[in-house]
């Protein structure tokens, strides 16, 4: 499970979990290697044969296999493939190597490699056994490279950077739970690196993914680690993920005590570790977890703008639908909160005149009649979005027998100007009296 990062989704208002924060890969360097493979590469008297067999002469002579990887890909992706897996498969390839060319085959290859997962997984896996916490534990100075077995091992537990959570499957060994639990006091990057996640960008970005990857091997051993971490680290992103990691690991009798040590947490932001936490929950299929989905649990609670109402919404959706809770009334309670939070509300009636830009500086500088117009203009982008999770929130309810709420469907039956939202509305209204 990926959770999701603090940037505001403004940019063309999508909200996809797995961009939200720079690659581990940082720039590649302008050097006389990378603008020559750059002129093989755009050359129009070479035959795509002969750009590949020319750009394959480069590994080796460049620091990253990545960048000879980048521009394969440009000329013919199925040999970029073969190129990432025949380097994989060298003897003599380098520990650091092999992690690109795993990375390039997982994430960026357009051309699929069935299967290498399989391969990937016990190379990664002794890696890390062998290598990965004093590889890890050192300050690390070359902004542009990054890669480590143990942050492509949580990345892959999370999702993170494009890979398949569901290749985590292979590479479940809870050998590797001793090496996790040390790398969590990993120190930070060096020198600072510009990140979106406003926090401290310092952070050590493959750190932040460790309690997922924790809480998807089982390790209740991790439990007193990850609570030292939520109470004293300052790096938000770890803390949140080890809220959710408690959530997911500790037994239900335990609950209480998580949640009082949230609420004894100082900095501003402590109780938005409360989504993590329920998150955690959630997944394990504790209704407790349901509450915390409340949008106050959330940093953009009081934007009042379209995309970080739909923000929010699609990032609870999305924990709910990979939760496992049942329980009518509490999910008649978080979607009863949902329904009549007014910010939300505002989005469903297609009201622009209740929210506010998502653009801060039209909200500043603009005219009122701009503003409008502007709210206007985000409302009718992002109506696939309206409808998509509206349904997905009328279907749950059906699918539950969650009657309780039929007069607020109908209040935004009549009150929306989107004759989508209306249309889906009076079908589920007439289904709820059994027209």
């Amino acid at each position: 499970m990926n959770m999701l990062r603090l940037i505001h989704p403004i940019a063309v208002g999508v909200c996809l979990v797995c961009i939200q924060r720079v690659v581990a890969v940082g720039p590649m360097p302008q050097t006389k290697e990378t603008l020559a493979m750059m002129g093989i590469a755009n050359n129009p008297s070479l035959t795509t044969a002969q750009k590949v067999e020319q750009l394959n002469d480069y590994f080796g002579k460049v620091p990253l296999h990545l960048e000879v990887l980048s521009f394969l890909m440009g000329c013919d992706k199925t040999a970029a493939r073969d190129s990432a897996l025949k380097q994989f498969r060298k003897p003599d390839t380098s520990t650091y190597h092999k992690l690109e060319c795993g990375r390039f085959l997982l994430t960026w290859s357009k051309v699929p490699a069935p299967d290498f997962i399989a391969e990937y997984a016990p190379f990664l896996i002794d890696a890390v056994l062998n290598q990965g916490s004093d590889e890890f534990m050192k300050v690390r100075n070359d902004d542009s490279i990054r890669l480590s077995a143990v942050g492509e091992y949580a990345f892959i537990a999370s999702g993170f950077e494009g890979h398949n959570p569901k290749h985590f499957e292979k590479l479940k060994d809870r050998r590797v739970i001793p090496v996790l639990i040390r790398c969590l006091d990993a120190p930070d990057y060096k020198p600072a690196h510009s990140l979106f996640d406003g926090r401290n960008d310092r952070c050590n970005v493959e750190r932040q993914e460790i309690p997922i990857a924790l809480a998807r091997l089982d390790a209740v051993e991790a439990a007193e680690k990850l609570k030292q971490v939520l109470e004293k680290h300052y790096d938000y992103w770890l803390r949140f993920h080890s809220a959710y990691a408690l959530g997911l690991l500790l037994p239900r009798s335990e609950s209480a005590k998580i949640e009082q040590v949230i609420n004894n947490l100082k900095d501003k932001e402590a109780k938005l570790f409360f989504f993590g936490f329920g998150s955690g929950l959630i997944e394990r299929g504790d209704p407790a977890g349901v509450q915390y989905l409340a949008f106050k649990y959330s940093v953009y609670h009081e934007d009042n703008d379209v995309y970080g109402v739909l923000y929010m919404l699609e990032e609870r959706l999305e924990v709910r639908r990979k939760g496992k809770v049942k329980d009518a009334a509490a999910l008649s309670e978080f979607y009863r909160g949902a329904l009549t939070y007014a910010p939300l509300r505002a989005v469903l009636e297609f009201d622009a005149s209740k929210l506010k830009p998502s653009d801060r500086s039209q909200e500043k500088n603009a005219t009122p009649e701009k503003r409008l117009a502007e709210v206007e203009t985000e409302l009718e982008r992002s109506k696939e979005r309206i409808l998509r999770c509206y349904t997905e929130i009328l279907d749950d309810l059906k699918r539950h027998r969650i009657t309780a709420l039929s007069g607020l469907i109908a209040e935004i039956a009549q009150k929306t100007r989107s004759e989508e939202i209306r249309s889906v509305s009076q079908k589920w209204l007439a289904a709820v009296r059994g027209k």
